[in-house]
């Protein structure tokens, strides 16, 4: 086969790829985006195409070079951000659970999105419900940071927004913490589901549908639970001080804002971005 040929008539194609793997991973910024497709051209121009010419033809040239580029990122983020290393906790407790962890921590997955991994793959015996029990065994340590372009940076961080602005920003800080530390209060004195089931809900954004399955449970026995955590959340959280549209924000509109970035205030959080639309079907 004429490698050379294969090369440049597949680029536009294999640099889509590139794209793909990269923003899936978090990759944003567009400077980072052109290096790292630079980086998959050279790789397999190297060697006189020696990549290609390893194509056994086992699959289609196309997922043989989604699994090359995926690889080829992987140690692209080694190089620029260090090795990833598994913690202790998730060594103790296995195998799956140091693939949930990398998922999470170092390919820049949602818990829910490992989780869907996880429990599709071929030959997989573990079930969402035991992946969850893991996860909340896991330390709590945070993604590696995305690769976000500078021009995303909030005019309220570089202090260029108006006073009023860094007034309503200063006061939005305020309710996440109070409604984190009451929530935090909360969860040791409920029973164990009781508390997976606010986690999945609150800390990872799952939708009250899938948690119903994940943890097996009759869903219209499970949205009267639901409701009757909802309740108890809302009035602690008033009796703390959180004004009743801020409840309102974090309990049952699904503000993203409030709701699902409310625990990067403080180091117990390691939620990811989800993939919640914040249109819930089942939700009541």
């Amino acid at each position: 086969m004429d490698w050379e040929k294969t090369y440049l008539e597949s680029l536009p194609r294999i640099e889509r790829i590139a794209l793909s793997v990269a923003r899936k991973r978090g990759m944003l910024n567009p400077d980072e985006l052109t290096e790292f497709v630079q980086v998959v051209r050279v790789a397999l121009f190297e060697d006189d195409y020696a990549i290609l010419r390893k194509f056994e033809g086992r699959s289609s040239l196309w997922t043989y070079l989604t699994k090359v580029i995926v690889r080829l990122f992987c140690q692209y983020l080694v190089e620029r951000r260090g090795r990833w290393r598994s913690s202790t906790e998730a060594e103790r407790l296995g195998e799956t659970a140091v693939e949930l962890e990398r998922l999470i921590t170092r390919d820049g997955y949602t818990v829910n999105e490992a989780v869907q991994i996880l429990t599709t793959r071929a030959g997989t015996t573990v079930t969402p419900e035991q992946l969850w029990q893991l996860y909340l065994q896991l330390p709590n340590r945070p993604p590696r940071p995305d690769f976000v372009s500078t021009e995303a940076v909030s005019e309220s961080v570089t202090g260029k927004g108006n006073a009023e602005e860094r007034v309503e920003a200063g006061e939005l800080v305020l309710v996440k913490r109070k409604i984190k530390q009451t929530f935090d209060a909360i969860l040791p004195t409920l029973e164990e589901e009781d508390r997976i089931i606010l986690q999945m809900r609150f800390r990872n954004g799952g939708k009250l549908a899938d948690i119903a399955r994940a943890l097996h449970l009759d869903q219209k026995k499970f949205y009267k639970r639901f409701g009757k955590l909802m309740l108890m959340l809302r009035k602690a959280m008033e009796a703390s001080g959180v004004s009743h549209t801020d409840v309102d924000k974090f309990l049952e509109h699904g503000d993203r804002e409030i709701r699902l970035k409310i625990f990067d205030l403080g180091e117990n959080s390691n939620a990811g971005p989800s993939n919640d639309t914040g249109e819930e079907d089942g939700d009541p």
